[in-house]
């Protein structure tokens, strides 16, 4: 009985002072114009409602959209799980420009794939180990990817769930993060070590 009303007295506080914790969240498209104004680059944009870390299918498509039709240069969306469209651009040429649907296929929720007319930039096998200060020494597994590029915005599209959590497998595409003026990470915070 004590530790139950201990616990019931720890809910109402919680519900009493709920409002302290919780805040209006911004969509893509206000972080980005509110990034903008303060004008300090990287805009790192993390979506985390779709991290593949918290069970999330990490193949939604808004901001890759929002970044596409922003025409943004230097931009980059970590990681798109789609097996479907890196099995097809790894099977073209590194140069070739290819058509593509990428993610929005694991539930209608998660937006439609988004149209892409992209250079298949390097193919990978998804092997890598990690050299950041997260998980330094441990070798995972993406499953077949791909880095795709239309115009300015970056795509990694990979086809085993993984949340960007250090800059070893960007690196292994020829991505150079550190040169990019938009990120988005499909991460909630474990990106923040490595990037």
């Amino acid at each position: 009985p004590i530790k139950k009303k201990k616990a019931e007295d720890l809910a109402r506080w919680i519900w009493t002072l709920r409002a302290l914790w919780q805040r209006k969240l911004l969509t893509p498209s206000q972080a980005l114009i509110q990034g903008e104004k303060l004008g300090k680059y990287p805009i790192i944009l993390a979506d985390q409602s779709d991290n593949s870390g918290g069970g999330a299918p990490s193949d939604g498509t808004e901001i890759l959209r929002l970044f596409i039709e922003r025409k943004l240069k230097d931009a980059a969306v970590l990681y798109i799980v789609d097996p479907e469209t890196a099995k097809k651009a790894s099977e073209v040429a590194v140069g070739h420009v290819i058509d593509i649907e990428v993610g929005g296929k694991s539930h209608p929720r998660m937006g439609p794939p988004v149209p892409m007319r992209a250079e298949v930039v390097s193919i990978s096998d998804g092997r890598v180990v990690y050299d950041g200060p997260m998980f330094a020494g441990l070798e995972v597994n993406h499953g077949k990817s791909v880095l795709v590029k239309q115009d300015g915005v970056y795509v990694v599209v990979i086809s085993l769930a993984h949340q960007p959590v250090d800059l070893a497998f960007t690196r292994s595409l020829g991505l150079d993060c550190a040169s990019m003026q938009y990120l988005c990470v499909k991460s909630t915070g474990h990106f923040r070590s490595g990037f």
